[in-house]
């Protein structure tokens, strides 16, 4: 009878029943931190007085100019319509987004650790906790939470990214390619940034073969042309000419963002978005008994810094085999194109000279989180316990921070005896 190397003091049988139990806690958690309160406050919150504003313009048939194009705000648009042009309405669609991409993200972490082509025949498999960590991340992450509660974009645009990479990833036929161009092109209408993730979607293509490369390329013009649909719809709702609203849209939205010199208290340089130092802070309402109740897209500190951190080990990792001449080895390894994605998403900002904030990383911070769960995978089989006690920290560190993502009332100094960086603003 085959007996299980035991590979730490923690077998893996019972590592693995901690673990699914402990991982159905903290996913637990993350449901419960996203949909508590949902209603308060009760108005806009940051960004807020754009987009769920739009979204029921459009209802009315009005076009409000939005610097991004409209198929983000469409989405939340189909949440007032259904409960009303309220808190809940606003917020409903980006909730079971936030839902979904919890799913998502962990189902496509395991289907890449599972494509590393090693066999695994213990009770649970590296590529099932590949999936499981990062399903716990994104379920306990503070950015993840306090974008799933907010009727804001950046949670979509991640989901919807992560949809046309897996698509991009698992495609074997023509078919797969169209819905991976028509993704790309309901990216690009949700926000510009998305235009990073093109160029990875090509060379998942080209690894696996120049022919698929060509079908990539070739998809181009349907991911444009979904993209133009989504524009152009915006004319037809309020009744203007198609061809001279495109032309006049994409016109103001260059000027607005060349010409855009105002800054912002939480405005922050794209370097320093991997530390940390200026999360932003959405709101501070200060109560009746003194007490404040704040909301703050505060990652949790242990996945963000930790997945640069990996990140950077990864990118040496490569280095090492590429100076050893394992090129190959490193061209195949299923983490390269996500290090591309990470890389793709962030470095670009760098152009950029208005003010911008560090949810402008989420992007790249969401495949960086996919390289983590990657190496988890591996870890498990040498090091069960050190994941367990990885999902445990986050868990203790969310909780922690947990009255800045919802919004706890809270005495004014908690918030001055817990800042981790001077740079922060609560």
């Amino acid at each position: 009878m085959h007996q299980e190397k035991k590979t730490s003091f923690l077998p893996r049988h019972w590592a693995s029943v901690i673990l699914v139990g402990l991982a159905g806690a903290c996913i637990g958690l993350g449901v419960v931190l996203r949909s508590i309160w949902l209603s308060w406050p009760n108005k806009y919150v940051f960004d807020e007085v754009y987009f769920p504003h739009m979204a029921a313009a459009f209802l009315n048939r009005q076009v409000i100019f939005d610097a991004h194009p409209p198929f983000g705000k469409y989405l939340i648009a189909i949440g007032i319509w259904v409960m009303g042009n309220n808190t809940y309405g606003w917020r409903i669609i980006p909730l079971l987004g936030g839902f979904t991409l919890v799913m998502v993200a962990g189902f496509l972490a395991k289907r890449i650790a599972s494509n590393s082509g090693e066999k695994d025949t213990a009770m649970i498999g590296a590529a099932t906790v590949a999936g499981i960590c990062m399903a716990v991340a994104v379920a306990l992450d503070g950015h993840f939470i306090v974008y799933s509660r907010l009727g804001l974009m950046d949670g979509l645009l991640v989901l919807f990214m992560l949809l046309a990479y897996w698509s991009a990833w698992r495609g074997k036929t023509p078919t797969h390619m169209v819905i991976t161009a028509v993704l790309l092109g309901l990216c690009l209408a949700i926000k510009w940034p998305a235009a990073a993730l093109f160029p990875v979607v090509w060379f998942i293509s080209w690894r696996k073969h120049k022919n698929e490369l060509l079908r990539a390329l070739a998809s181009l013009p349907i991911s444009v042309g979904v993209y133009c649909l989504v524009i152009i719809s915006a004319a037809y709702i309020e009744g203007s000419n198609p061809y001279t609203y495109f032309i006049w849209w994409h016109t103001s939205v260059w000027n607005y963002q060349l010409t855009l010199t105002e800054g912002h208290p939480w405005g922050s340089v794209w370097w320093t978005w991997p530390l940390m130092l200026k999360p932003v802070l959405f709101l501070r309402d200060t109560q009746a008994d003194g007490s404040i109740r704040a909301i703050m897209a505060l990652p949790n500190l242990i996945s963000w810094w930790g997945s640069g951190l990996v990140v950077l080990g990864t990118i040496g990792w490569y280095l090492r085999e590429l100076l050893r001449g394992g090129g190959k080895k490193v061209l195949d390894h299923p983490t390269l194109p996500l290090i591309l994605a990470w890389a793709a998403s962030w470095l670009p900002w760098a152009a950029v000279h208005r003010v911008l904030f560090m949810y402008h990383y989420l992007p790249a911070y969401i495949f960086a989180l996919l390289v983590s769960s990657y190496w988890c995978g591996v870890l498990w089989k040498k090091k069960p316990w050190l994941v367990i006690v990885l999902l445990i920290s986050l868990a203790v560190c969310t909780l922690y921070f947990a009255r800045v993502l919802i919004a706890i009332p809270t005495a004014p100094e908690w918030f001055t005896h817990n800042k981790v960086l001077p740079s922060w603003i609560y």
